[in-house]
């Protein structure tokens, strides 16, 4: 038997086993592309951000308030980023459109949907593009302070961070914080 196959069958064998080993690598060079910078986003930057609040009641009724935000490159590129917003909002006490909701027993989550909570601080700061870089893994830390007035309970602390890519891409994160100072004053 074997000595009826001619040198040209064997080499149409290996032709077609080749093309079928290059189909199939193929097929799984794109899955894995697909995973790792399509699905997985990879080669995107990767932001995470952690809030960290701490508060201390000052003379003349106000409350220092010092924020350490840690930022955390995650991702697989460098990170330019452009802009960083702070806001600070009051939560508690609830301002009085949302009260009269409670009081009128719509559900919380209605009384608050889409409310414009206020504004009792803000901070904005803008870089250079390559003043402000995290690498890969890099991990900075940035530590801001407010002064706000000592009649606000709960607050609601807001970050946002934007790189300079074309996408205006950015990341934001919120914590609720219930100010020590206001308990220690009730404490009285």
């Amino acid at each position: 038997m074997l000595e009826n196959i001619e040198l040209s069958d064997i080499k149409t064998l290996f032709e077609v086993f080749e093309s079928s080993a290059t189909i199939i690598a193929l097929f799984i060079g794109g899955l894995w592309t697909y995973k790792n910078f399509i699905r997985g986003r990879i080669d995107q930057p990767q932001l995470s951000i952690k809030i960290e609040a701490s508060d201390r009641e000052i003379p003349d009724g106000k409350i220092l308030l010092s924020l350490n935000i840690n930022l955390h490159n995650t991702g697989k590129v460098l990170i330019k980023l452009r802009e960083e917003t702070i806001r600070i909002q009051r939560i508690i006490p609830l301002p009085e459109n949302v009260e009269q909701k409670i009081k009128e027993n719509f559900p919380l989550e209605e009384a608050i949907k889409n409310q414009e909570w206020k504004r009792i601080g803000k901070h904005k700061l803008s870089w250079e593009e390559e003043e402000y870089i995290l690498e890969p893994g890099e991990k900075d830390n940035r530590n801001l302070s407010f002064i706000i007035d000592e009649r606000h309970q709960t607050i609601r602390i807001y970050t946002y961070y934007r790189s300079f890519e074309e996408k205006r891409l950015g990341w934001n994160d919120y914590i609720i914080y219930d100010l020590k100072a206001y308990d220690h004053r009730m404490d009285k």
